[in-house]
């Protein structure tokens, strides 16, 4: 019960949270009642299995280290209630990984009832563009699975890309894209490295991946080059980073792609000489000059929505400030306790109007939802608008930086005539 409510109210909270969200259509190939093991990428710690649960039509099962599971009455709980398996990591946990033997067989008899597990084979939670080396773990779940119980005859891995344009940032852009399905059946010729190393390039072709030794240059031209041919709407599209990412990986021996990495790494290192960092100095070359009415029009469709909802997001933003979260749980706190805050808030504004306006303080959260989704588009313009006019008063770039952005953008340039990008 708890589980389905919970489902339905982040279901609906992540049209909010995100600007912008695009789940593969191919996720219906994920079959139901087969024994599936989901390996996906982890870059926004208890955000990501949120979001595959909700978008992914099968019940899942959570594979998560303990020690985030609040102790044995909470783990309990978690297990019970919202299928979570705690898994005893070596590095958090090496008294207790003996209790892993007991997870795993939780796991054998999830598979063996035709469940789908979540796996975040990495091993950590990392904001990052690149793929570490996946665990084993996972490939020894499925193989025994397959040995201990005859009535397995398939195992699906399936493997999911999570990309985010920022999961930390407030109207973001989500994508959840499927790889090729691994499956795995009785008479398999697999042991635990060959279906790692074969599940690690499903999945970093799934999420598209950067190499981890060049993802900063990549990084930089990839912004440039959606700030360039995306003018309005600073979310990287997505289609045309895989496009582009593609293009580079396949002119690795074409002189305009080393011109082109040596440019961006001369950028790279002026913006570190200014102390300028590279978002900050996009954005001060994206210029928005709005007519007046469209600046009071979108003051005016803002602040209804603003006011009716400030106390939420006032208590999230501050809840969160003073804590000292690690970097990539930024995002799922903001995801997390702005949706319990805001439901909390919703049921006290009923609670309190009951009194005084019987049964017609059951619209009123209706009311504020209403307001609160109209008020999302003009303060998505309305809060890039004044972070750029910002930037503008705040950052004076030199002209050494400003011309070595310009020979970056003309590579970038030359680089797309000759791929036709």
């Amino acid at each position: 019960m708890l589980y389905k409510f919970l489902h339905i109210i982040f279901k609906l909270s992540q049209f909010v949270y995100f600007k912008t969200i695009k789940i593969d259509e191919n996720t219906r190939n994920i079959k139901k009642d087969q024994a599936n093991l989901i390996i996906a990428n982890h870059p926004s710690a208890f955000m990501d299995p949120i979001l595959v649960g909700i978008n992914i039509k099968t019940p899942i099962y959570f594979l998560a280290a303990e020690e985030f599971m609040g102790g044995k009455k909470m783990s309990k709980f978690l297990e019970n209630n919202f299928n979570m398996i705690p898994i005893y990591r070596p590095s958090t946990r090496p008294d207790e990984i003996h209790k892993n033997t007991d997870s795993f067989a939780k796991c054998y008899q999830a598979l063996k009832e035709g469940k789908s597990i979540l796996i975040f084979a990495e091993g950590h939670s990392e904001t990052q563009p690149w793929l570490d080396p996946l665990k084993s773990g996972m490939a020894r779940i499925a193989i025994e699975a397959l040995e201990k119980h005859s009535e397995i005859e398939q195992i699906n891995i399936v493997t999911l890309g999570l990309n985010y344009s920022n999961p930390h940032q407030f109207r973001s852009t989500f994508l959840l894209k499927i790889g090729e399905i691994i499956s795995i059946h009785k008479n398999h010729t697999f042991n635990k490295t060959s279906l790692t190393d074969l599940a690690q390039k499903r999945l970093n072709s799934a999420m598209q991946g950067l190499n981890k030794n060049e993802s900063d240059w990549q990084t930089v031209v990839v912004s440039i080059f959606s700030l360039m041919h995306h003018h309005q709407d600073l979310n990287l599209s997505f289609k045309a980073k895989t496009q582009f990412i593609t293009q580079l990986n396949a002119a690795n021996n074409k002189s305009s792609f080393i011109e082109l990495k040596n440019n961006t790494l001369e950028f790279l290192n002026q913006l570190q000489k200014e102390n300028i960092k590279l978002d900050g100095f996009l954005l001060l070359k994206h210029n928005i000059k709005p007519p007046f009415i469209q600046l009071i029009l979108s003051f005016v469709l803002t602040l209804p929505g603003l006011i009716l909802n400030f106390i939420p997001l006032y208590l999230t933003q501050l809840f969160i400030a003073k804590r000292d979260f690690k970097y990539s749980f930024k995002g799922s706190m903001y995801f997390t306790f702005g949706t319990v805050f805001m439901v909390l808030w919703h049921i006290l504004t009923v609670c309190i109007t009951l009194f005084f306006i019987g049964w017609y303080s059951l619209l009123l959260p209706l009311m504020m939802l209403i307001f609160g989704i109209i008020a999302l588009n003009p303060f998505d313009f309305l809060k890039q608008y004044f972070k750029i006019k910002r930037i503008q008063n705040q950052l004076v770039p030199s002209q050494t930086l400003n011309t070595q952005h310009l020979k970056l953008k003309n590579s970038i340039n030359h680089l797309n005539s000759i791929q036709q990008i």
